[in-house]
């Protein structure tokens, strides 16, 4: 398989989050200039983040580092602009996107750089790697956001539901968010496989988005 005329020349920057409480790491958005409103917006909606959407407003905030709350409330809104891919580094990217392009037989995977495929893929959709998953943003954005202060009417861009699960291995629980608006399709993954993914356990076939 022949890719060296889409391989990128240069490398893209690599952006990568530790491990650890992203929350914690997001609390310092509470500290931005702001209205109280949106302050208190933020804070409520900061500490029920779903898996999904705390990788995606991290993602966001590493590219686009905002400035005030409303800026960091935009960055909310913008969500349904940003996918996540189960990729731990480029190697796995590439083997992820070469999956979405089309079916691959195993035998030519070895003859595939996938590394720089996964590269490209960066170029294309560029993200943070974090917790062993990618988030990328889409350079074609899906939704037009809010730009007044009426907070409370975007409490979420329409109806949802919150629940917070835990595990064994994991008590004190992670959100998720339904309905799942982003379910697993193609390297993407969605709310309920990030959730139990962070619960590390296996939620079955039994859900549904």
């Amino acid at each position: 398989m022949e890719m060296n005329g889409d391989m990128p020349r240069k490398k893209p920057e690599l952006r990568r989050e530790g491990d650890g409480n992203i929350l914690q790491k997001l609390e310092p958005l509470l500290e931005l200039p702001g209205t109280r409103e949106a302050q208190m917006y933020l804070g409520r909606r900061l500490f029920t983040l779903s898996t999904r959407e705390q990788y995606l407003l991290a993602a966001a905030c590493t590219l686009r580092p905002p400035r005030t709350v409303s800026d960091a409330i935009h960055h909310l809104f913008a969500q349904e602009n940003y996918t996540v891919c189960l990729s731990e580094n480029d190697e796995d990217l590439g083997r992820a996107y070469l999956r979405q392009m089309s079916p691959t037989p195993q035998d030519v995977l070895p003859h595939v750089d996938l590394a720089s495929l996964g590269q490209l893929y960066r170029i294309k959709y560029p993200g943070l790697f974090i917790e062993g998953c990618y988030a990328a943003y889409s350079p074609q954005p899906k939704r037009i956001i809010p730009q007044d202060s009426r907070y409370h009417r975007y409490w979420d861009g329409g109806w949802c539901i919150r629940l917070k699960l835990a595990s064994a291995a994991v008590p004190k629980g992670v959100w998720l968010r339904l309905p799942d608006t982003a379910p697993d399709s193609g390297c993407a993954v969605g709310e309920i496989t990030l959730a139990c993914r962070k619960l590390k356990t296996d939620c079955g076939t039994g859900w549904k988005g």
